[in-house]
């Protein structure tokens, strides 16, 4: 059987569309996620920029538990990065990304 360009095109674009709908594919818009903190001594805002590979797979994990250590893992990071302009990380004040935003939120009462 030959498929020509469009209907390879075509299929393709069901199987994207299907794979998408049923939650298989997930894509960032709207570039680099961020994460802002309160900056404790001051309490000016300190932004973070959360490493892609990590959040993919804070947001793929099925296993809470191991999601809220991963979350662990991204307040580190965050608090590293912070430490090394001199800021001492406090509260988490917002997240670019919706769903992040919600699991910083719940790791915050988790630990």
């Amino acid at each position: 059987m030959r498929l020509t360009k469009r209907q390879l095109k075509r299929i393709i674009r069901e199987e994207y569309s299907r794979l998408k709908r049923r939650g298989l594919i997930r894509e960032m818009a709207g570039g680099p996620v961020t994460a802002t903190f309160e900056d404790y001594e001051t309490g000016a805002e300190f932004t973070c920029t959360v490493d892609p590979n990590l959040y993919s797979a804070i947001l793929s994990e099925p296993d809470e538990e191991e999601q809220m250590y991963l979350m662990q893992d991204l307040y580190i990071m965050c608090e590293e990065e912070a430490g090394e302009q001199g800021v001492m990380l406090g509260a988490p004040l917002s997240c670019s990304c919706p769903e992040c935003w919600a699991l910083i939120q719940k790791a915050a009462q988790y630990f």
